[in-house]
């Protein structure tokens, strides 16, 4: 009797071994699969990411403006969308250099998230533009964000040696319609910016409606 329990002890030892070397591979396959996981997310990240300022990108702000306009529309909520351009950047290059124009989109990248609340999305739209979407928000309580960014920028002026001394921003908003598509909204903004241009900079403008548009209180 004892040689059989000899062969039913080797053939339970057999089996343990077997589970328990199948459970480390499938640790170790667990342990490679979050591993995976991560290293993607990162990758995601990073291609949604501005190299330069470290916000969003153009990517990543095309993305949000799609989800954000359908929540808007099917929850009939207001949603607002700032466009910045920088007004002085070209000075900036030519006096100083690029490393201190790209030093000037950085402080202001930085400037714009202080001034955005948390839920605002802050990116960088291309080149020297920024775009701001809000949600939840109507397009003159926008403008007091685009006014506060203004008015941050006007006190770094006073400061020495400071590259945001002759940095300037023009702003142009424009709150969603139901009807619009993200070009229409785009567009709409867009010729709200262009209008702060024309009036000379250092300003912001509104888009009432889909042909006109009127100055903020700045």
């Amino acid at each position: 009797m004892d040689w059989i329990f000899a062969i039913l002890a080797a053939i339970l030892g057999f089996a343990a071994g077997g589970v328990l070397c199948r459970t480390r591979s499938l640790r170790r396959l667990h342990a490679m699969q979050a591993e995976h996981l991560r290293v993607l997310d990162t990758a995601l990240a990073e291609a949604r990411t501005d190299s330069l300022t470290e916000i969003w990108n153009r990517k990543a702000f095309d993305e949000n403006l799609q989800i954000q306009l359908a929540i808007a529309r099917r929850y009939r909520t207001p949603l607002t969308l700032i466009l910045i351009d920088v007004d002085g950047l070209k000075q900036i290059n030519d006096r100083q250099g690029h490393i201190a124009g790209d030093a000037a989109l950085r402080a202001l990248a930085l400037l714009l998230r202080q001034c955005a609340r948390e839920a605002d999305f802050v990116a960088r739209y291309g080149g020297d533009e920024f775009a701001i979407l809000m949600s939840q928000t109507a397009c003159p309580n926008a403008a007091i964000l685009a006014n506060r960014v203004l008015t941050a920028l006007e006190a770094t002026a006073t400061r020495p040696a400071n590259t945001a001394s002759i940095l300037r921003i023009s702003a142009g908003a424009a709150a969603f319609h139901s009807e619009d598509s993200p070009a229409m909204l785009i567009e709409r903004a867009d010729r709200a910016l262009y209008e702060a241009k024309k009036a000379g900079g250092a300003c912001v403008r509104l888009a009432v409606s889909n042909t006109d548009t009127e100055p903020s209180s700045h």
